[in-house]
């Protein structure tokens, strides 16, 4: 009676029991499943989140710093001429806290720029960086240098939609630098939401993105180091 009622359903019974209690098992590892790729999304995200405000922070907090060391020796030191800036008494004190700046600035600079080059496969946000970081090095060295020779290197060194976006002549315009500097900033900072950041570097491995080098054309070269404080010889520029 039994065999004749299950040849009747179609389905052995054991199978049907099979068929229902399988049917709530996949149900449950589904709906896991969907929650553990929102979670992991919602976690992306906020990972995204904290690494763009933590960038944001350090870039506008080493920019400006810089910025304001600048600010405030071109108040203190309008009333020297350019050509004796460099050995002043009466500035000396100011101009030491200025290089300290700059060297202490240049280097947070230089490791932002490769946190940037890893955390995101787009290019704009290093290049949008470097801009700022030229802009403000070209300030540093026209508030300082009277040679002729080098502050046009400096500014060859400089120009170019790679490096401070001027030209450059347009890096000799002291207004137009700050205008510029701020408009990079704004625009560097704002690059960080308009792309995907990648915490862990992927794109690196996959041989995408920017690579590890620093971001200078061919022919151009750092134009002081702190060890040595000497600039290039420029006498045939």
């Amino acid at each position: 009676m039994r065999r004749v009622r299950e040849t009747a359903m179609g389905d052995p019974l054991w199978q049907r029991m099979m068929v229902a209690a399988t049917g709530p098992t996949v149900t449950a590892l589904l709906a896991l499943l969907v929650v553990n790729l929102v979670a992991a999304r919602i976690q992306r995200r906020k990972d995204e989140s904290e690494l763009r405000e933590a960038l944001a922070g350090e870039l506008t907090e080493v920019a400006n710093s810089l910025f304001l060391a600048l600010q405030v020796f071109e108040r203190t030191a309008r009333h020297v001429p350019l050509e004796k800036r460099k050995a002043s008494e009466a500035i000396a004190e100011q101009r030491g806290d200025l290089d300290h700046t700059y060297f202490s600035t240049r280097t947070r600079s230089q490791v932002l720029e490769r946190r940037l080059q890893i955390h995101y496969a787009d290019k704009r946000p290093a290049q949008a960086w470097h801009a700022v970081t030229d802009l403000l090095m070209v300030r540093y060295f026209l508030l300082l240098e009277a040679d002729a020779g080098f502050r046009r290197w400096i500014r060859r060194q400089a120009a170019g939609p790679d490096h401070s976006g001027l030209s450059e002549e347009q890096l000799d315009d002291p207004g137009l630098l700050l205008e510029s500097y701020r408009s990079a900033l704004d625009d560097c900072v704002k690059v960080l939401w308009l792309s995907t950041p990648d915490r862990r570097g992927r794109h690196l491995k996959r041989g995408e993105g920017t690579p590890l080098s620093w971001h200078r054309s061919e022919g151009s070269e750092d134009p002081v180091s702190e060890e040595d404080g000497r600039v290039p010889d420029v006498s045939a520029a």
